[in-house]
């Protein structure tokens, strides 16, 4: 269905944050197929929430700029994402409309009775909208994610996978200055672990709390104690906002960090 809609081009300004967000489009349920595609965005804020969603484990697909005709209104979505089953959320798609904090505030009357509209119409049909600014993500935990996205798509090979395994397997919770320390007494490449880890990392397997600083000091944890999809780290925050009050249609609300309906 999203992928027959049309999209919009996103026109090209002398002073303005457009480009181009590459993202895999994934041909099969796996991630482990996948090939890459050019997502237009606009504004730095479709940027970061773009970043985010890239690296949360459950996200499917992406798309950018994509056209409703909603009645008489024509309504372009910013971002379209399609989440693996979550919850009570049967692979749900998430239409996100991305809007500067102060702009929301300045004309939120006009905004409201806009967003209503939308909201009802997705509503009918199974989808999820959602109004975000740049308050609602922290920028710590974007730059954190932008960091390790270059590993997300490089895939451990199996000596990779072989060290990390044993390293862990060794002691459940290390920090990369320890690693390091071991590494060096027992003679081991500390360039090779610290890509591995890295990778690790991005795709998961080693456990970081990427809202807060990460540091050579930050304890990294082995994800063995708790299935992946429930382990609170998986199961990333920015994902339970996006699903927080996902049926409520009722009044529009501005706080501090989001649009509430």
């Amino acid at each position: 269905m999203i992928e027959d809609l049309p999209t919009r081009k996103v026109p090209r300004k002398g002073v303005s944050v457009s480009g181009r967000y590459s993202t895999p489009l994934y041909t099969a349920p796996c991630r482990a197929d996948y090939r890459f595609l050019n997502l237009e965005y606009e504004s730095l804020i479709e940027k970061n929430h773009l970043t985010m969603l890239e690296f949360q484990p459950i996200v499917r697909r992406l798309w950018t700029q994509k056209t409703f005709q909603i009645g008489s209104l024509k309504y372009t979505a910013d971002i379209i994402a399609e989440i693996q089953s979550y919850g009570s959320y049967p692979c749900p798609l998430i239409v996100i409309e991305c809007k500067p904090y102060d702009d929301l505030k300045k004309n939120f009357v006009k905004h409201a009775k806009k967003f209503r509209r939308i909201k009802a119409w997705t509503a009918e049909r199974g989808l999820i909208f959602k109004v975000l600014t740049e308050r609602s993500l922290s920028i710590r935990h974007v730059q954190n994610i932008r960091h390790f996205n270059q590993y997300l798509w490089r895939p451990m090979t199996c000596t990779e996978k072989d060290l990390i395994t044993s390293l862990f397997a060794e002691r459940n919770i290390w920090s990369r200055n320890e690693l390091v320390a071991h590494c060096f007494d027992n003679k081991l490449d500390v360039p090779a672990v610290d890509t591995a880890l890295d990778k690790a990392i991005a795709q998961k397997l080693v456990l970081v709390d990427f809202a807060k600083p990460i540091t050579d000091d930050t304890p990294l944890k082995w994800l063995t104690d708790l299935p992946e999809w429930r382990h609170p780290y998986r199961e990333d925050s920015y994902i339970r906002m996006l699903l927080a009050n996902a049926s409520a249609l009722s009044s529009v609300v501005l706080t501090n960090d989001l649009v509430r309906f």
